[in-house]
């Protein structure tokens, strides 16, 4: 059966950045394949090749419901830590000061070291006073195009 998990729009996210003035983005290293399978979905996945029968261990892309799990399992993981929006892979992190968004970002790496979720850190941007979420520049006055 389908999950289903809708991703946040993105009026409804950057309307929570009321008062925000530090941010950080983070993304998550190769997102999908960071999610285990249980045994029974990675029977589902079995392929045929002629080298012998395969299947995914991990969420592989393209399967239909896999960014609705995958949001999912993200949402869960941050849950409870005010000041995060996860989209996808995704992850921004504002506080109204350095230390409130300080305190946020060890909250949100403490949780993501919990899930064996690892980091992109090439693509992860730290204390910032402007950054670019969602096709948006976000800084202290608001939300710009």
């Amino acid at each position: 059966m389908r999950e289903l998990h809708p991703l946040p729009k993105a009026e409804y996210s950057l309307n929570l950045l009321t008062g925000a003035k530090m941010f950080s983005k983070l993304d998550a290293n190769s997102g999908f394949w960071q999610i285990p399978l249980d045994k029974k979905s990675s029977y589902l996945t079995t392929f045929i090749t002629p080298f012998g029968r395969f299947r995914f261990q991990r969420l592989p892309f393209g399967i239909s419901s896999a960014p609705e799990h995958f949001q999912r399992r993200m949402s869960q993981m941050l849950d409870g830590i005010p000041g995060t929006i996860c989209h996808m892979d995704d992850i921004l992190i504002w506080g109204s000061t350095q230390e409130e968004h300080d305190q946020r970002l060890t909250d949100v790496c403490k949780r993501l070291k919990n899930s064996d979720m690892t980091l992109n850190a090439k693509k992860c941007i730290f204390s910032q006073i402007s950054i670019k979420f969602l096709v948006h520049i976000i800084d202290g006055q608001g939300i710009h195009p």
